[in-house]
């Protein structure tokens, strides 16, 4: 079946993905009686392993393509939406036969590629936070940032590679395969993003029917923590052994980030050294002029808007968080769930007040319908007893006919 278009949004990584993909899920039947069907990652990914999963197997991929052909052949729609952030992984694309077999087996009258591209250095440190820290997808005690980066560029990290910040070498696959008008590049910096959001952003450019009845109330996800959060969940890792923390832990985390007391000053926010970022924009510049240039016909050559960071000779590296600088932390923690136990007991308190009420309500009637029975039994047995009594015509058609019952008898005793 030829479709009449395929989007594909391929990130990339820490660009928002989750929330665009969340907005597909949430949107998902809307999209279909439009004639899109919209696929994400849980859609086929649940059976895979994380290596395949974040590395784009072959496996991976023929798994997300057969899901993707069959969606669609019981969907009866007519345009494709796949959103998949691993496709912008360079141990994808620099594939080019895995370019290729998207193309082949999802055959369109027309195709949009859409990528969200998010400044390197900004990328890094949102990268280390979540995989490095919050995740820790590399097992292990977590590693301090400089020892992180040193393996990212070694090319020594399981999930990321340094080749990952080349974005002109990231897109030019999919130019070649798809052609250089049907990429559509978008920057990943709130003044350069409609709606200053990724999900606003992708609503406006990624060709969907404008439709007032999309849900558009999509929360952020995978927000960043305040650093003494990241060190704590490094530490349960330490303490363990080492593992990534359980989903249980980050959900909670998650909302507890919302709390307005780690938004308040006294935290503190991750920052690596100025120098690193400045090097690493440096050796990222030609790409990106070369994107900004050539794929959205930017004179300047400025992909990026926002300000290089500043060098400042007097800057102090990190310091990782002691036991004691996070115990404030645990203090304020177990306050907030003494304050949700003692809310729910509270409440507790009150149905099991409220049903003990119930109960001597429900004894009472009980008591009552009891009573009533034994009345109603009562007045069926006075009624049954009533019903087995002879009638008045019964009992005068007997006294008058009882002397020639007696005259009848004798008469039979003499032989009359």
């Amino acid at each position: 079946m030829v479709l009449d278009e395929v989007i594909l949004h391929i990130g990339t990584g820490k660009t928002g993905s989750t929330s665009i993909q969340y907005f597909l899920l949430t949107n998902r039947e809307r999209l279909l009686r439009n004639g899109y069907l919209a696929q994400i990652p849980e859609d086929f990914l649940a059976s895979m392993k994380p290596e395949e999963i974040e590395w784009c197997s072959d496996a991976a991929l023929e798994l997300g393509l057969a899901t993707l052909q069959s969606a669609v052949a019981t969907s009866g729609a007519t345009r494709l939406l796949w959103s998949w952030e691993a496709l912008s992984n360079r141990a994808f694309s620099a594939s080019l036969e895995r370019v290729w077999r998207v193309k082949e087996a999802l055959p369109a009258n027309a195709y949009r590629v859409i990528v969200y591209l998010r400044r390197q250095d900004h990328w890094l440190r949102s990268a280390y936070l979540q995989w490095g820290m919050k995740d820790n997808l590399e097992r292990g005690p977590t590693l301090p940032f400089e020892e992180w980066y040193s393996r990212l560029r070694a090319g020594r990290l399981r999930w990321w590679r340094a080749e990952d910040l080349d974005y002109r070498a990231l897109l030019e696959p999919w130019i070649q395969v798809f052609g250089r008008d049907s990429l559509e590049v978008r920057v990943y910096e709130r003044d350069q993003l409609s709606g200053r959001s990724a999900v606003a952003d992708f609503r406006e450019h990624s060709g969907l029917p404008k439709d007032p009845g999309y849900r558009v109330d999509i929360e952020e996800v995978n927000q960043t923590f305040c650093l003494e959060l990241h060190e704590l969940v490094a530490m349960y890792g330490e303490v363990v052994g080492g593992d990534a923390p359980p989903s249980p832990l980050l959900c909670y985390l998650d909302e507890a980030a919302r709390d307005p007391f780690f938004q308040s000053p006294g935290f503190s926010r991750f920052a690596y050294s100025p120098r690193i970022a400045r090097a690493l924009l440096e050796d990222c510049e030609p790409s990106n002029a070369w994107v900004a240039r050539e794929l959205l016909g930017r004179d300047d050559g400025r992909l990026f808007h926002e300000p290089w960071p500043e060098v400042d000779d007097r800057e102090t590296p990190n310091q990782r968080r002691t036991r004691e600088t996070i115990l404030p932390i645990l203090t304020h923690l177990t306050m907030v769930e003494h304050q949700r136990t003692t809310y729910v007991l509270d409440r507790y308190r009150e149905q099991q007040a409220d049903l003990g009420q119930h109960r001597d309500a429900l004894s009472e009637l009980t008591g009552q319908l009891t009573a009533l029975r034994e009345e109603l039994a009562a007045t069926q047995a006075r009624v049954h007893a009533l019903s087995n009594r002879p009638t008045l015509s019964q009992r005068i058609r007997f006294r008058l006919t009882q002397p020639l019952r007696r005259l009848r008898a004798a008469m039979r005793a003499r032989g009359v």
